[in-house]
């Protein structure tokens, strides 16, 4: 476009985590504004020279400061996690402690119907299932059996 005889330039920068600052005359130069011609006395040309302000952050101390939150972040969430767990045992401790408690006061009231005997009646029954068995389509037959298993329970329940 222009007719002079301008070249273009290509700049490669390695960047290990520091900030490099960049003087006004080089933006107004990339910009395309013609620099104010200054004295050759005031003009310091120090090649390589990184200026780090130190208010600046380089991309190394965002990592690690995001590293150092995940880890606090992983830490907090490590450390509710196994209070939760600590809870819900207390709380799994007091409620079988309640249940087998339960269990004892019932077993106290109703000390003839105490859990883990034997079923009432059972040879009654037993007979009932014979009798269901040898008359399969004829259940009627069984009606006295039926009775006396009742009168069983009835019995055994007081």
């Amino acid at each position: 476009m222009g007719s002079g005889s301008s070249s273009t330039r290509k700049v490669e920068v390695e960047n290990d985590g520091t900030v490099i600052r960049v003087s006004d005359a080089v933006v107004d130069r990339l910009k395309g504004i013609k620099p104010e011609s200054k004295p050759e006395s005031e003009r310091a040309v120090y090649p390589n020279q990184h200026h780090v302000s130190p208010n600046s952050l380089t991309s190394l101390d965002v990592k690690r400061l995001v590293e150092k939150e995940l880890a606090a972040n992983d830490q907090y969430w490590n450390d509710r996690l196994l209070k939760l767990q600590a809870s819900s045992r207390s709380i799994e401790d007091v409620m079988k402690l309640e249940y087998y408690q339960a269990i004892k006061e019932i077993e106290s009231m109703y000390p003839e119907r105490s859990f883990g005997k034997k079923v009432p009646c059972e040879d009654v029954k037993k007979n009932i299932l014979k009798c269901y068995e040898e008359n399969r389509h004829q259940a009627l037959k069984c009606s006295q059996e039926v009775l006396k298993f009742q009168n069983c329970l009835v019995n055994k329940a007081y």
